[in-house]
């Protein structure tokens, strides 16, 4: 699945960027300190990169779309195109997961079923109910 894939990569993407930053940095005083900067600039980047788009993972609701964002690519998922939202597990949880007409499978970032979510005027432990209520809403 592609979760897992992204899990992979983000992991190793993490290793990577930490193991030069250690190096660069922590390396033999004979090394000239340019480098020792550009390695720490680019682990800060790295950092704050992933640290803002983990900060804005979610779902957003429109009238037009549903906006899947997660932390490194995000989906504009047509009202016309989900054909229903469904829970299955996912690592030690029960995930939601949006069918689209395509065939493709995706799942909700930060969502899971039977845990509180929360949006300005409300709140639920039922997220599929909602979920369903706003497609045939806003599919219509």
């Amino acid at each position: 699945m592609r979760t897992s894939a992204v899990r992979w990569v983000y992991g190793l993407l993490v290793t990577f960027f930490t193991a030069m930053f250690l190096l660069v940095i922590a390396s033999d005083a004979a090394r000239p300190a340019s480098s020792r900067i550009v390695g720490l600039v680019l682990w800060a980047a790295f950092v704050a990169v992933v640290g803002l788009r983990s900060a804005r993972v979610g779902v957003q609701v429109s009238d037009a779309h549903l906006r899947l964002r997660g932390t490194f690519r995000t989906a504009d998922v047509p009202w016309g195109e989900v054909r229903r939202f469904h829970a299955a597990p996912w690592r030690n949880d029960v995930g939601v997961f949006v069918d689209v007409a395509d065939g493709t499978e995706l799942r909700l970032p930060a969502i899971l079923q039977g845990r509180r979510v929360s949006w300005p005027g409300g709140s639920t432990r039922d997220v599929l109910s909602v979920l369903e209520r706003l497609r045939r809403d806003m599919g219509d």
